[in-house]
């Protein structure tokens, strides 16, 4: 057995790979599921993946994404693993991943299962209060454990600059003692503040970046397709009203600076017969 090393570009088909996998479960098991982040603005600018990202996201709505984790066991195949807290507590977020274990990473600032496989993200939608005021509060608490709790699955040592890998030996420990089970029941219990059955509105709360996700249920729960790379994918209807929302201008492309990826290395196991 032995590991290559894969370029940006394979690891970009190998995710599509997942992707397509994930697509056709979904249709089997009818659930409906969207493109969105960096994923939807790679389909809206390049018909495929913005050329320097190196992962898929994709959102479903809270009841369809409860009913994907009870299939775990229908998913698992060919190294192929759907991750999920609380289903097997080995995903430190409270969102979803499928993790492919053909291919290990390496991540130079995280620890988490996740990060140790290739994979694809899956963020729950939920309700959102009428009320905006709350909705900010809700998603203020949400933010400050998430930070909480991406810190407490840093790796010591490493850091983007020599005062960020010593500020981790300080911060880091005080996270792990708060608890990573604690953060992710808090902002779990957040993101489900309003019945996602009973709202007008929704969001990504659980793992999202504020107001700015609400959108129309019924407008998100309308899907049609895009494409990406060569193939259609789910996508919720108002997906430009979602982009307009998220990003400033999502078509033009940001400065070079700003254009980097999730600072991983990934490789593909190659057994020999």
């Amino acid at each position: 057995m032995s590991m290559q090393q894969l370029s940006l570009r394979e690891v970009q088909l190998e995710e599509l790979n997942l992707l397509k996998d994930f697509d056709q479960f979904c249709k089997k098991y009818n659930l409906k599921y969207s493109l969105c982040y960096g994923t939807l603005i790679g389909a809206a600018r390049h018909k495929g993946f913005i050329p320097w990202d190196d992962d898929i996201d994709v959102c479903m709505p809270r009841p369809d994404y409860e009913r994907l984790l009870t299939l775990k066991e229908h998913y698992d195949h060919d190294g192929l693993e759907l991750i999920a807290n609380p289903i097997n507590h080995s995903l430190d977020a409270t969102y979803a991943a499928i993790i492919n274990k053909n291919i290990p990473c390496e991540n130079t600032y995280s620890n988490t299962l996740r990060s140790k496989y290739l994979w694809i993200d899956i963020f729950p939608v939920d309700g959102f209060s009428e009320d905006m005021s709350i909705m900010k509060e809700i998603y203020d608490k949400s933010i400050f454990y998430q930070k909480i709790l991406t810190l407490a699955s840093a790796k010591l040592f490493k850091g983007k600059s020599l005062i960020h890998a010593l500020g981790k030996l300080v911060i880091v420990p005080l996270c792990r003692l708060f608890g990573k089970q604690r953060c992710i029941d808090i902002m779990d219990r957040l993101a489900k503040s309003y019945d996602y059955t009973k709202s007008e509105y929704v969001g990504v709360i659980a793992w999202g970046e504020g107001v700015k996700e609400r959108l129309p249920k019924q407008d998100f729960e309308k899907m049609t397709t895009i494409e990406f790379e060569d193939q259609l994918f789910s996508v919720m209807s108002c997906w430009r009203e979602y982009l307009d929302n998220m990003y400033d201008d999502y078509m033009q492309m940001p400065p070079e600076d700003q254009r980097c990826g999730h600072n991983i290395v990934a490789y593909k196991i190659e057994r020999k017969d």
